[in-house]
């Protein structure tokens, strides 16, 4: 990105995680159009607060959001070694994002839109 400055200026990209600090997560769900997390951080801190912190990452009327992301949704999770999580880990991965397509779906209707299936 450093050496294209026409993409650096569309492409916002942070982590969200357990590392992040809690002043700065707003902050990313508000104006990074890329974020990057874990199914930790999707159980602990984005799915339990979709409605407030996050909501611009679901759609949601964005009060202190930059005109041009308000009314963004979230359009693609990638589950980087999804292959490895098994046994315990994996059921409790695989809840999480049945919980991420409901909530999904939730925002999706409150947007008066339709989320589409995987």
């Amino acid at each position: 990105l450093d050496e294209h400055d026409d993409l650096r200026a569309k492409i916002r990209v942070a982590t969200l995680d357990g590392d992040t600090p809690h002043s700065e997560r707003a902050q990313v769900a508000n104006t990074c159009n890329i974020v990057l997390s874990n199914p930790d951080a999707l159980h602990a801190a984005i799915l339990p607060n979709w409605k407030t912190t996050y909501k611009n990452l679901f759609g949601l009327p964005c009060g202190d959001c930059a005109p041009s992301d308000k009314q963004k949704r979230l359009r693609y999770l990638v589950v980087d070694e999804a292959h490895l999580y098994e046994g315990v880990f994996g059921a409790h991965v695989a809840m999480i994002l049945a919980r991420l397509l409901r909530v999904v779906a939730a925002a999706a209707a409150m947007n008066g839109l339709e989320a589409r299936p995987p």
